[in-house]
């Protein structure tokens, strides 16, 4: 028995769940322990899950057995989590998933196995909610060269991990942690928006000393991750896995060790794509740097609310970029209406790029990108358009483009000729940041797919080209991503 009773703080974060919070919320206040507090964040949720819980859980609110904390926007689960975390009391934390359902006593278990205890992160037993006997995991198991998975998935329970067991990482669906603690490791890391970062925490904690275990008699069931499925597509699902598999890497290794783990990653990628054909990028570029571009994009657009996606295109890399408001424009009208189908975008503009600076207001959106357009203008109308961007962007442009003219005709798409060629060097010249992306000129041919066979080796040629040369000597890389940042004069 504990001499002391902590007070525990169960930190819920809900996007969209009001179809399964209830269970999850009415579970969690079944718990046999004494001194408990939920602290819920809402995301940002557009499906009323606010009002249902307001409604719903009166008296719990009222006695602040539930405390609900509202953002206005997405911060995801690690964003989420880390708000709910500020306004805990408890001195320990458990981070728990929307989609589950407790037993009475997984807390008291948790704290058992935590007696004596200084850095841990521990996670109870978790089942399949759909197949009660069925284990959703008893912890993670990261393997080289950085691959991360659930421990016994898809087993049948019949006891054999009720004891507490050592893990590698503690799995983010739920776990508990020391809150000072918490804040020690630095919390989560709010770059991360599906997947890895239940890993990357638990590495950043095993560097100060903790260890990660798994308490076989706390028992949760699991739905088995509703937010990220009723949110992101499968597709969507495999392209942040593999991102932030990578991002894992390089934030947590060093020298050779770092190295190797990124080169194998990049091989096993390079297989995936030409032989499962599962990259789900390749709708609109054919080789694995996408993933550095994607993610380079989505960094540099990170604290833009508003962005103008200018020739946007029926597929635009940003669509896979958070902002909460993207307004694409561009002269086509059959292009137009695929995004509008597929909803790439919050609102859409038929119209001359050409002719933005009469379209829109000064300073009217955080960032203005144009990718892949600007080389279908003549060098004229190039200049003019940079010009254009300058004046309805607050914060920054971005352009990306082929290094130099790359000879692209069409003849049932005025669209998409190619009338000019931009290089590194003059980009620099006009004050942009320049960025060498998909690997050496040389190795690229149209649309930045390979020129040589067979593709599996020159594609790891190019990896390496992109990792270790191109991306910082752009004047030798295939594409460009060109960033200036603006002085906002309002």
């Amino acid at each position: 028995m504990l001499k002391t009773i902590p007070l525990v703080s169960v930190l819920i974060v809900n996007y969209n769940g009001k179809e399964f919070i209830a269970e999850c919320l009415d579970s969690v206040l079944q718990t046999d322990y004494p001194k408990f507090e939920i602290v819920l964040v809402d995301n940002g949720s557009t499906d009323q899950s606010v009002y249902y819980i307001t409604k719903q859980y009166e008296e719990a609110l009222r006695s602040k057995k539930i405390r609900l904390i509202q953002s206005q926007t997405n911060l995801y689960f690690t964003g989420g989590s880390n708000l709910a975390a500020k306004y805990a009391r408890g001195e320990k934390l458990i981070f728990l998933n929307n989609d589950t359902v407790v037993t009475s006593t997984w807390i008291k278990e948790l704290i058992l196995c935590t007696k004596n205890k200084q850095k841990y992160l521990i996670q109870p037993k978790i089942l399949l909610y759909s197949k009660k006997n069925s284990i959703d995991n008893v912890g993670g198991r990261y393997i080289f060269p950085g691959f991360g998975f659930g421990i016994a998935r898809g087993e049948q329970d019949r006891g054999q991990y009720d004891q507490t067991r050592e893990i590698d990482f503690a799995n983010g669906t739920c776990f508990m942690i020391d809150k000072s603690f918490f804040w020690r490791v630095g919390g989560f890391d709010e770059s991360y928006d599906f997947f890895y970062e239940d890993v990357d925490l638990n590495l950043k904690a095993e560097r100060l000393g903790a260890k990660s275990f798994c308490c076989g008699k706390s028992i949760i069931y699991h739905k088995n991750s509703l937010t990220i499925k009723n949110n992101i597509s499968d597709q969507m699902q495999k392209f942040y896995a593999r991102t932030n598999r990578l991002k894992t890497v390089n934030k947590n290794f060093s020298g050779l060790n770092k190295k190797i783990r990124f080169i194998l990653l990049l091989i096993f990628f390079q297989i995936v794509e030409l032989y499962d054909n599962l990259l789900i990028t390749k709708d609109f570029f054919p080789n694995i740097p996408a993933l550095t571009y994607i993610f380079t994009l989505k960094k540099i657009l990170s604290d833009c609310r508003t962005v103008l996606d200018i020739g946007c295109g029926a597929s635009s890399p940003l669509r896979l970029i958070p902002a909460t408001r993207k307004i694409g424009i561009d002269a086509d009208k059959k292009a137009l209406e695929t995004a509008k189908k597929n909803k790439t975008h919050d609102a859409y503009y038929l119209g001359n790029v050409k002719n933005i600076s009469t379209m829109f207001k000064p300073k009217q959106f955080d960032a203005c990108a144009v990718l892949d357009v600007i080389e279908h203008l003549s060098k004229t109308d190039g200049y003019k358009l940079i010009k254009d961007m300058e004046k309805i962007a607050r914060k920054r442009i971005v352009i990306f483009t082929p290094n130099g003219f790359l000879s692209q005709d069409n003849p049932t798409n005025p669209f998409a000729v190619h009338r000019s060629g931009w290089t590194a060097e003059e980009m620099v010249k006009l004050g942009f940041h320049v960025i060498g992306m998909f690997g050496h000129t040389f190795l690229k041919g149209e649309g930045y797919g390979l020129r040589f066979r067979p593709k599996i080796f020159w594609g790891i040629v190019s990896e390496f080209t992109h990792y270790f040369f191109t991306r910082l000597h752009p004047h030798n890389a295939a594409g460009l991503l060109c960033i200036k940042e603006l002085k906002d004069t309002d």
